[in-house]
């Protein structure tokens, strides 16, 4: 079977993805967002990898899968990430295709310059008003037009700030001017979700830029929303293309938080962001009382993994309840225990890295359990929470010997939480009712189990935790 990695993030990357999906290959799509990874199709021998991968994670990535082909299918003007692609490639050995598509011709009406620094100059001269769209690393080079300003009013604004508000306040400036408010796609989709946007739609121009060509599959829902808008509040939004590269404002705020955003942003970019604290970067998030902690959390996770963290939230306060642990602790550990889960296995180890936590080769060979570690010191580190709390994020995927009630209650309510629904969970359950020794035991043997019957390596911590409540179980029932 061969096996291909694809970069997509383009329509016909997508259309590559989707005509591989139905055959018989093992076929890796990388993308840049998750929201790319929506777009795609889902198959057997399909996997998708939706983060940036800076030029040493795809080395690092052909040399571990060995590919037979790497087809570089991005968009032509993302050249940054076709060069890191080919130089990867040429690192590794590996074979590469590089899609090209045909030229789009010069059109007579259009003005076509060489650098960001002639398009500056270009429009130093023009007069009327300007629609300047751009991505974030070329926007210094029109900073020095005449009538360019960025407006901070948001950033001075204290506590919490909507967007209804910064409408409100350039109505008030510009009583007399038209306003737009352009969003990307995934904002417009949920616009009636935000707060007041009667009044939004009411003051204000709605405009969606779409982010990605692969938003052309995407154009029936927009179409609708924008159906939907124009019910709702009488005005027709604008739906608007724009091709560009980018990382989403999700995983950068991710990256930021963590202090791992380096190799991921460009430097200027970076630097405006720390100086500014924007996304969260540089905030004290220590000591959080637990509804901010909790907010703060679930904004770090994929939204498809926050009904977990939440329902082992919940199960931990309950079996603290039962336990008679403390439910304060259970229920920060539990909002906490898989925090650093969206990460990548390369992104989990920066992040072992810089917070030095120490790593053992197993950990490293099987890189789903480093988000326990990583998460323990993300835990300890940005949001100051006690060893107790720390300890028990740390073992929730493994167990120990000897572990704590704190412990044994996280590493249960991670296997039996409402939203579980893995053959056996209920009798792992009906075990917990009656014992939390005897659910801990059960889910022990559970995995250890099902990680042989499927051929996979199995942690000595694991062995050793279930080997440990055999013998007190035993010597119980000798005493007895």
């Amino acid at each position: 079977m061969p096996k291909l990695c694809v970069f997509a993030g383009t329509t016909e990357g997508r259309e590559i993805a989707e005509f591989l999906a139905g055959q018989s290959a093992d076929v890796t799509v990388c993308v840049a967002t998750e929201y790319g990874e929506t777009l795609l199709p889902q198959g057997e021998g399909l996997h998708i990898s939706a983060r940036p991968l800076p030029r040493e994670e795809m080395a690092e990535l052909f040399r571990r899968e060995r590919f037979d082909l790497v087809i570089d299918a991005t968009h032509p003007y993302a050249q940054s990430i076709t060069k890191s692609i080919a130089s990867a490639c040429r690192e590794t050995g590996t074979l590469r295709w590089r899609l090209l598509r045909g030229a789009s011709g010069v059109s007579p009406e259009h003005t076509y310059v060489e650098t960001v620094s002639d398009a500056a100059a270009f429009l130093s001269e023009t007069e009327g008003n300007i629609l300047l769209t751009t991505g974030s690393k070329e926007l210094a080079g029109f900073s020095q037009l005449p009538g360019f300003a960025v407006l901070d009013m948001e950033l001075r604004r204290e506590g919490k700030s909507y967007t209804v508000d910064t409408i409100r306040e350039l109505k008030a400036q510009y009583a007399h001017d038209e306003l737009f408010l352009m969003m990307g796609t995934d904002m417009f989709l949920s616009f009636q979700d935000w707060y007041s946007p009667q009044e939004i739609a009411r003051c204000a121009q709605l405009v969606c830029f779409s982010r990605y060509d692969a938003d052309a599959e995407n154009r029936a829902a927009l179409q609708k929303q924008a159906d939907t808008l124009e019910k709702l509040y009488g005005q027709r939004p604008v739906l608007l293309t724009n091709d560009c590269f980018d990382i989403s404002s999700t995983e950068a705020r991710r990256l930021l938080v963590f202090g791992i955003a380096e190799p991921y942003l460009p430097q200027a970019v970076l630097r405006r962001i720390e100086a500014q604290r924007l996304y969260g970067a540089g905030r004290d998030y220590r000591g959080l009382p637990f509804d901010e902690l909790k907010t703060v959390s679930l904004s770090l996770h994929k939204k498809t993994r926050a009904a977990h963290a939440i329902g082992v939230c919940e199960t931990a306060r309950q079996m603290a309840r039962q336990f008679g642990a403390d439910e304060a602790l259970a229920a920060r550990a539990g909002i906490l225990h898989d925090v650093t889960k969206a990460l990548t296995g390369a992104q989990q180890l920066l992040l072992a890295e810089k917070y030095e936590v120490r790593l053992t080769d197993f950990e490293r060979q099987n890189r789903q359990l480093l988000h326990a570690k990583t998460g323990a010191a993300i835990a300890r580190t940005l949001f100051g929470e006690c060893e107790a709390v720390c300890s028990a994020i740390t073992y929730h995927t493994t167990g120990k010997t000897d572990m704590t009630t704190l412990e044994k209650i996280i590493y249960l309510a991670d296997m039996i939480e409402p939203n579980r629904t893995y053959p056996g969970v209920d009798t792992i359950r009906a075990a917990a009712e009656e014992s939390l020794d005897g659910g801990v035991l059960l889910a022990l043997e559970r995995t250890i189990c099902y990680l042989q019957e499927e051929g996979f390596a199995v942690c000595e911590d694991s062995v050793r935790a279930r080997d440990f409540l055999l013998r007190e179980r035993n010597l119980t029932q000798h005493e007895a």
